[in-house]
């Protein structure tokens, strides 16, 4: 995935967040089926995960976005 990519979903481009979120969807899945939290199901712990990382993608560093895609999947 470009670095571009991530510039423009870091300035608030649908779009790009959109294909951040699929870039690191297969992640996502692998480590929510992981997960057995009380009161929480498989679909909840996907859409807190995609919240993380739009809240992620604000945070990335501009000087370090070629570490991005590491980043969000902390």
């Amino acid at each position: 995935m470009s670095d571009e990519i991530f510039l423009l979903a870091k300035s608030g481009d649908k779009e790009a967040i959109a294909n951040v979120i699929q870039t690191v969807e297969p992640f996502i899945i692998k480590q929510c089926r992981k997960m057995n939290l009380r009161n929480y199901d498989f679909e909840d712990l996907k859409q807190i995960s995609y919240h993380a990382v739009c809240l992620g993608i604000k945070k990335i560093d501009e000087n370090q976005i070629s570490s991005a895609p590491s980043y969000l999947m902390k």
